[in-house]
């Protein structure tokens, strides 16, 4: 049985590359408001099947792909990844990872991809994310004592 490499297939017009589908799909926009930037962040699990209980050497495997790439930043959480970048960076190194686990001998993996791409404001970082909803809650914490 032959292995498809490509992210898109025939149905899609042919199209082997995310970036070939994206191309043909344009660029992204909001009417009426120019595009402020493409960063976006995606929590990614990675579930190797049929390779019994334990899967931390194929998450090392994985992390393997990330070490080895600049373009993608990342941080590893107890049951998710989370990237940080261009888009079409998160899908490609997505791509790569999932890549490296078959090329590790597993014959089925399961993906999945959770992805914040937001074009309202520019500089949005996962930390940003995080230290916002902190925030928050001591603003709820500090009005609650009062």
């Amino acid at each position: 049985m032959e292995r498809r490499t490509g992210l898109a297939d025939d149905r899609i017009g042919g199209l082997r590359s995310i970036a070939g589908f994206r191309a043909a799909l344009g660029p992204p926009s909001t009417p009426g408001r120019p595009m402020l930037s493409t960063m976006a962040i995606a929590a990614i699990s990675l579930s190797p099947l049929g390779v019994g209980i334990s899967v931390s050497d194929y998450v090392a495997i994985a992390l393997g792909v990330l070490e080895r790439q600049d373009r993608v930043r990342w941080k590893l959480d107890a049951m998710f990844t989370t990237l940080e970048g261009e888009p079409d960076d998160l899908f490609a190194v997505i791509r790569q990872m999932q890549e490296a686990v078959f090329e590790a001998g597993v014959e089925r993996v399961s993906t999945v991809i959770k992805m914040d791409d937001r074009r309202d404001r520019a500089g949005v970082a996962m930390e940003s994310k995080v230290d916002s909803a902190l925030s928050k809650l001591a603003e709820r914490r500090d009005k609650d004592d009062v």
